[in-house]
Order: structure tokens, then C-alpha cells, then sequence
């Protein structure tokens, strides 16, 4: 799903599973890892009981464009970011931007070196 559909789908009542194309999906080969961190599940949602019903992500992949050779260096940190999203939220909420920031120039080492 793209933007705003869950913020739709949660208006009226359905619970929603977050999924962006343009950013979560994992075959999309060009996209850094990083990258995954600008999808917004909540995007819209500002009502805390509508938050409730996103029940969390999902990354997709098609099979066709991405093979074993691309695993280790594309998929599984992509995967390993939108698993981590909740993560990240509860650090900049608690710790605020700085503490984040340190986390994400931590893991751009590895982003470097697999380039």
C-alpha cells in the first residue's frame, strides 16, 4: 500500500497492515536500506485509538528481480530496518534525535562497506 491508505482504512474502522512500495519492498534494488526509515506507518493517524489499528508491516518482494546473490547485502538490511521501525520510534521518542542519529551514522559504517 502506498501513502495514506491505512490512514483510510482505519477512518473507517478496519485494521490495517502497513506495507509501502516505494520503499519496502525489497526488491527494489536501487533503494538504500536507509531509506526505509522515511516510510511513516502512522502517516495521518493522529488519533491515538485509530493508531491502535495499525497492527504493524509488512516488506514484500518480488521473486522474479532478486535472487540469493542479493540477500546478505540488499534484502536482509532493508528487512532488518522496517523490523527495527518500532525500535527506532521508542529511541526517539525516550532519547530523543541526537541518540538516533548516532545509531543511524553506526549503520552507515556497514552501508559503506558492503558499496
Amino acid at each position: 500500500m502506498g501513502g495514506g491508505v491505512c490512514a483510510k482504512a482505519v477512518a473507517k474502522g478496519f485494521r490495517c497492515i502497513f506495507s509501502n512500495q516505494g520503499f519496502w519492498y525489497l526488491d527494489h534494488l536501487d533503494v538504500p536500506w536507509y531509506e526505509v526509515y522515511k516510510a511513516e506507518p502512522l502517516e495521518g493517524i493522529n488519533d491515538t485509538s485509530m493508531q491502535e489499528l495499525v497492527l504493524g508491516g509488512e516488506v514484500c518482494m518480488w521473486s522474479e528481480t532478486a535472487d540469493t546473490s542479493v540477500v546478505q547485502q540488499t534484502i536482509w538490511p532493508r528487512a532488518a530496518a522496517a523490523a527495527g521501525m518500532p525500535i527506532v520510534k521508542y529511541i526517539i521518542i525516550k532519547s530523543g534525535c541526537k541518540k538516533m542519529k548516532l545509531i543511524l551514522e553506526f549503520f552507515n559504517i556497514f552501508s559503506r562497506a558492503s558499496n
